[in-house]
């Protein structure tokens, strides 16, 4: 999670775009190289959601390791094809739980 110093985490809107403004290549590329040291993924089912959208087409340098590395999501509300709500599941890809 980003906050600023001052408690800011983002916009009502959902908008959360201060957190980047101020990333430099040296900064891009620290992070990049941290997110791959994570072996796992986890999250909640809204969070995967809003992330299955966003992280398969970007092109930005956090995408990658965003996309390859294996998912763990623990939703309280989703279901798989058959109705089922899981505890949880594990993904390899955005597209790991059915639809």
């Amino acid at each position: 999670m980003e906050m600023s110093l001052d408690g800011f985490v983002g916009r009502l809107d959902g908008d959360a775009g201060f957190i980047f403004a101020s990333f430099d290549e040296l900064l891009v590329n620290w992070i990049v190289q941290d997110l791959w040291r994570a072996g796992l993924h986890i999250m909640g089912r809204k969070t995967y959601e809003e992330m299955a959208a966003w992280w398969p087409n970007s092109q930005e340098p956090f995408a990658a390791p965003m996309n390859q590395i294996p998912k763990a999501v623990f939703p309280d509300t989703l279901e798989d094809a058959a109705g089922i709500r899981p505890k949880s599941f594990a993904a390899n890809s955005w597209r790991g739980f059915p639809a």
